[in-house]
């Protein structure tokens, strides 16, 4: 029996996840994958199929600025690559949740994906003398400057839902840089 209800649970993917858990807190956004015809269910999505290279660059820029925490998912593709150099160069590190997606599960490729972000971005989550013995789920900035790391063996459901929870409450709970300067 507790196979077949297992069964038919439904797929959680990780727009679902930010939908179901961070919308009280805002609307979640994201840019549409060029070339998708049909958005998928989940986040909200804008998409620029005949847009400049400027013009979604753009849009990138007013949503990264306008956001409270953003959550990269890094592949190597080349719209990544800029967006997390842009996150970097644009001082966003601090409110980036970086998170790989399933398919880097092992360990190689997810080290690759990793020095890849900091190549990127500049954020390098083995900068550390304490180097994650696991795969890199998910990283952020530490409040210090530091990282937070959440590493899993098998890249579940759960994983990806326990270090969201965690690294969007790590976020959230910081004080404002104009809270921490007196303005």
């Amino acid at each position: 029996m507790r196979w077949l209800i297992g069964r038919m649970k439904p797929v959680h993917y990780l727009d679902h996840m930010l939908v179901e858990e961070f919308a009280t807190y805002g609307p979640t956004v994201a840019l549409g994958r060029p070339g998708q015809d049909v958005p998928p269910f989940g986040v909200w999505r804008s998409y620029f199929h005949d847009a400049t290279d400027a013009q979604w660059q753009a849009e990138v820029g007013k949503l990264a600025k306008a956001a409270r925490v953003i959550v990269m998912v890094a592949d190597d593709g080349k719209g990544v690559a800029w967006e997390l150099e842009y996150l970097g160069t644009a001082g966003h590190l601090h409110k980036t949740i970086f998170v790989a997606p399933p398919e880097f599960f092992e360990a190689d490729p997810n080290k690759q994906l990793w020095d890849a972000i900091g190549a990127q971005s500049g954020f390098n989550v083995f900068a550390s003398k304490d180097k994650p013995s696991l795969p890199v789920l998910a990283a952020l900035t530490g409040p210090e400057g530091g990282s937070c790391v959440a590493t899993s063996e098998r890249f579940t459901a759960n994983d990806y839902l326990a270090a969201l929870r965690w690294m969007f409450r790590e976020i959230v709970d910081r004080p404002t840089r104009a809270e921490t300067s007196g303005s």
